[in-house]
């Protein structure tokens, strides 16, 4: 498309700037650019096109300005103080065609009214008044899409010459260059942190290729496992494992490798016995994952160990006391029940504590402790049921310890089994309640004999009574005869008499009468003065 003269009217001393383009003009500095080719070319090499000099017109014989900017691809103006446009060249023209407004053009806020009330404007107007050339750059919405560098000259005459330039290609490849440094910079980063995790991770990492198993990466933690000239950091790159770990073949191990990269499974093990090193068998916890392209064979295997041998020890240790303990629990002849804390879920008992319930360890067992009375048919002594919040498990769970407390069981057949009952709780580290522990034997039979002792106590109480009383009516009777032999007086006799039957039956007095024949009845009453007393002294004690 021809550009007329008039298309963009300019200040007056420029109106047949347009004359000198008769091809089209690309927007100065796209790329690909098309170069404008002149009309006469030049018979001597061209010199750099800011300052390629060319033949001016003769109208513009009187600007420089047009003889070095005339033809360049940046676009090039003059401003006036008053920020009125001087000169203009085409690549100008274009760029003010696409950044501005072609109609009513006498100042450059005319061409480019978006930039009158900007940081842009503010720059221009700090490079007029300032004598120091000034550089910077246009882009966003002003810039149309494109990058524009804007540089300014000041002149001798007070004029300020602009120089537009577009450099979208180079901020974009500044922008690409600038965000891959910011990329290299930032995987560096990634990865020296990722180096510093995989160092002073407390796991043995080993990265090794998938089809020979050779290592290529291994951080110095996993080299505290093995042994001999293999602890030493780096040692085991570029080897196998059937270098570094003995017995990788016959304990199994290799055959675990094969198949990660076989199937592409991850494994993974808890507790691993290895018994291939001189320090005797020791125990790993090892992950092994194959890593490479979805869908296709694993390209290297990543390998996660840490070893657990004091943990598997200690816990072995702790394993085998309990195992005594609970052996000594078997042996006792009294019940042993441990319930966890807080539900009271029951964790052992022992074989003597399910036999004096007549069940089995499963039927006695209770997920709640509200399910214990039901379960063991568990009563008071008077015959209710035992409350279960009451119950010695109970209280020993809420941190309260009891001791001989009486229960009585229900048996399956019907009969009744009495318990004594003593209950602790077993606390943590912390002195949490952690379990409950309650002991508990039978005395029924105790109970059975007690009341038998005491059913004998009673009849031997009586058969002393009983001869007591005995032993006094043989006192009285002898005490009797010795009256009627003292004297011949019948009346002194019946008195004495009296007397001994006061005393021997603890009355106050007596009456004796003896019975005639012809209704000649006789009658002596007497009161206790104690005739029997020097026969208590020597025949025993009497009946009260």
């Amino acid at each position: 498309e021809r550009i007329a003269p008039g298309d963009l009217p300019l200040a007056p001393s420029l109106p047949n700037l347009c004359d000198r383009f008769p091809a089209p003009v690309s927007v100065p500095g796209d790329a690909p650019a098309r170069a404008t080719k002149p009309r006469h070319p030049p018979k001597q090499p061209r010199a750099p096109e800011a300052d390629r000099p060319v033949t001016p017109t003769p109208e513009a014989c009187r600007s420089d300005d047009h003889a070095r900017f005339g033809e360049a691809r940046d676009g090039v103006c003059v401003l006036a103080p008053d920020w009125r446009i001087r000169y203009m060249n085409a690549s100008m023209l274009e760029i003010l065609r696409l950044l501005g407004r072609e109609e009513k053009v006498e100042t450059l806020w005319d061409a480019l009214p978006a930039w009158e009330h900007t940081p842009e404007a503010d720059g221009l107007r700090e490079a007029m008044a300032s004598p120091e050339p000034r550089t910077f750059r246009v882009d966003g919405d002003r810039g149309r899409g494109r990058v524009w560098e804007v540089s300014t000259e000041p002149l001798a005459s007070g004029e300020l010459r602009v120089r537009l330039r577009n450099v979208t290609a180079q901020a974009h490849a500044e922008r690409a260059e600038s965000a891959s440094r910011d990329a290299h910079r930032s995987l560096a980063e990634r990865e020296a942190r990722l180096d510093a995790v995989v160092e002073g991770a407390p796991v043995g990492i080993v990265l090794m290729d998938a089809a020979t198993f050779t290592v290529r990466e291994a951080n110095d933690f996993y080299h505290r496992f093995l042994e001999g000239e293999w602890r030493k950091p780096d040692a085991i790159v570029g080897h196998t494992p059937w270098e570094f770990l003995p017995t990788f073949e016959e304990s199994g191990t290799a055959d675990i490798f094969r198949e990660v990269r076989d199937t592409g499974a991850p494994f993974e093990i808890a507790e691993f016995p290895f018994a291939g090193f001189e320090r005797g068998t020791t125990y790993f916890r090892w992950t092994l994952k194959p890593l490479g392209d979805p869908g296709a064979p694993p390209r290297y295997l990543l390998l996660l160990v840490a070893e657990i041998t004091e943990q598997v020890r200690a816990r072995q240790e702790v394993e085998a006391e309990r195992k005594a303990l609970f052996d000594v629990l078997d042996a006792l002849p009294v019940g042993v029940l441990v319930a966890g804390a807080p539900s009271g879920r029951t964790v052992y008992l022992n074989a003597a504590g399910a036999a004096m319930a007549g069940r089995t360890a499963d039927e006695l067992s209770a997920d709640e402790v509200r399910e214990y009375t039901r379960r063991w048919r568990l009563m008071r002594p008077t015959g209710e049921p035992f409350p279960p919040d009451e119950l010695p498990i109970a209280r020993a769970l809420r941190g309260e310890p009891t001791r001989d407390v009486e229960v009585v069981l229900g048996l399956p057949d019907g009969a009744e089994r009495t318990v004594l009952v003593s209950g602790v709780p077993l606390r943590d580290a912390a002195g949490a309640v952690a379990r409950a522990m309650v002991a508990f034997y039978d005395i029924t039979e105790r109970l059975a004999l007690e009341h038998a002792l005491l059913e004998r106590s009673r009849e031997a109480e009586w058969a002393a009574a009983e001869a007591a009383m005995r032993a006094d009516e043989s006192r009285a009777l002898l005490a009797a005869a010795e009256a009627m032999t003292a004297t011949l007086d019948p009346q002194e006799v019946m008195e004495r008499i009296a007397r001994i039957a006061a005393e021997l039956t603890g009355a106050d007095g007596a009456g004796l009468t003896v019975v005639g024949g012809e209704g000649r009845d006789r009658t002596s009453v007497a009161a206790a003065t104690g005739l029997l007393e020097p026969l208590r002294g020597t025949g025993g004690a009497s009946r009260g």
